[in-house]
């Protein structure tokens, strides 16, 4: 029974409303970390600590996570969700490509997220059936 606790965590089964919001604001746990790891970052190289290599554009990234984190929360928005995961894992591989790929076992937890958030919000917009 402890193993389906793990993997229900992992990949949350989506059976009605309540598991879809679940499962849909795992998108919103990523896209808000994304934005505060992101606005940290570019903080501490306009302040002149390059620990990565973070443009200053980077503040326009975080405010679009940021955004995306919201709308996933209020509205359980499937495009927002679905703009989550493309913008993460498109970052992720341009940044793979421009350095060498790091921080892979992060990456595929928060791609993960993004998916079940996906789930989520496709779940939770899914007309009931009609009895």
């Amino acid at each position: 029974m402890a193993e389906n606790k793990w993997l229900n965590s992992i990949y949350p089964s989506v059976k009605d409303k309540d598991t879809a919001r679940k499962a849909a604001l795992q998108g919103f746990i990523a896209a808000a970390f994304c934005s505060v790891t992101t606005v940290l970052f570019a903080t501490l190289t306009k302040a002149g600590y390059h620990i990565f290599n973070v443009e200053l554009y980077a503040f326009y990234d975080a405010l679009l996570f940021a955004v995306i984190a919201w709308a996933i929360y209020k509205q359980t928005s499937r495009i927002a969700a679905v703009a989550g995961f493309f913008l993460y894992t498109i970052g992720r591989i341009d940044a793979w490509f421009a350095f060498e790929p790091k921080d892979f076992l992060l990456a595929a937890v928060i791609v993960l997220m993004f998916i079940n958030s996906i789930r989520g919000t496709v779940a939770y917009h899914r007309p009931k059936p009609k009895r």
